[in-house]
């Protein structure tokens, strides 16, 4: 992590949201008509029921969605986080489906898991595992004091996420506090992979 007077240089002059979209598409890119499954509204509601808005993000918004369906994505999974975003040209699809790809790629304890996608009207869908334990942001600005061991927990985790997708010459490019979950086990998971690059054909364009 760096303060702000470190990380100011590191900033390219003229750096936008726009700019940092500017990448090479994953090797690993699914087209978006191969990796979205076409889903009418009634269809949905055989399979999740929405139980609770989880908040915005970067490039959506998540909700909980109860499974209708035992086992449909494992014994143990009873609900999902579905992350819902606009989809309705070309290149909004093409942009989830960098991410999307990105995730089904990376197959890691500490990364969150994909379990499907899908287009439901002009929106795309990625169903994913439900952290329930909140973000590292909450984590630390709750009450609660943290001792070193449990620093060092939750660090050694992330880096060992970090770790692993730099073996895969992947670039997270949005590391932060909102962007660690916990599940209800205290799992650490890596999120939200909207601005992630992969750096095989060499760096990004900023």
């Amino acid at each position: 992590f760096y303060t702000p007077e470190q990380f100011a240089p590191t900033q390219v002059k003229g750096y936008s949201k726009e700019k940092a979209l500017n990448r090479h598409p994953p090797r690993m890119l699914i087209p978006a008509h191969e990796l979205f499954k076409p889903m009418e509204v009634r269809s949905v509601k055989k399979i999740f029921k929405m139980s609770a808005f989880l908040g915005p993000g970067g490039f959506g918004n998540v909700v909980k969605g109860r499974l209708l369906q035992k086992g449909l994505y494992g014994p143990n999974v009873t609900a999902v986080a579905i992350k819902y975003q606009d989809g309705s040209n070309v290149g909004e699809r093409n942009l989830v489906a960098m991410e999307a790809s990105i995730m089904r790629h990376c197959q890691h304890p500490v990364i969150v898991k994909l379990y499907d996608c899908y287009t439901v009207h002009q929106e795309c869908w990625l169903v994913c595992e439900l952290l329930e334990g909140g973000t590292l942001k909450e984590a630390a600005e709750s009450s609660s004091t943290w001792d070193e061991s449990e620093i060092a927990y939750v660090a050694r985790k992330m880096l060992t996420g970090l770790q692993y997708l730099h073996g895969e010459k992947l670039a997270h490019r949005d590391l932060k506090n909102l962007n660690v979950m916990f599940t209800v086990h205290a799992e650490v998971k890596l999120l939200d992979f909207g601005l992630c690059a992969d750096l095989t054909n060499g760096p990004t364009v900023a």
